[in-house]
């Protein structure tokens, strides 16, 4: 075993311990912000954001899981869609489905949540998006 792969273990521990913390408190964090976390591991610190996300691509094949079952997101906000699109969501309150039509937007766009397990997708004529 060499220095560099002890880092890298010692890394790889460290993040599979942030990410049972995220997932026992039922809390999220970016990959960015995973990132900057790992500036307080002293020796195990990652340099660049690239060497945590690998890590993290590790840990999830290791697994078998995705990231956002880990407790991670790619990013605090989601992404947007419009166009001929309807995304079929749940009331977070009554479960109730919701379903959005892209295309009713006007210059906007419909903002999908980081977690989007729940989510499907329906498309609006030939196109799909």
């Amino acid at each position: 075993m060499t220095v560099s792969s002890v880092k890298t273990f010692a890394q790889t521990l460290r993040m599979m311990s942030l990410s049972k913390d995220l997932v026992e408190k039922d809390d999220i964090a970016s990959k960015r912000e995973a990132y900057y976390i790992s500036k307080n591991w002293e020796q195990a610190r990652f340099k660049e954001q690239p060497e945590s996300d690998s890590v993290m691509d590790d840990i999830e094949a290791m697994f078998m899981v995705n990231r956002e079952q880990m407790g991670f997101i790619p990013e605090e906000k989601g992404g947007d869609v419009a166009g001929k699109l309807i995304v079929i969501d749940k009331d977070p309150d009554t479960g109730k489905e919701i379903r959005i039509d892209c295309t009713k937007m006007g210059t906007g766009a419909y903002s999908i949540p980081s977690s989007v397990e729940h989510l499907k997708f329906q498309k609006i004529g030939s196109v799909f998006i």
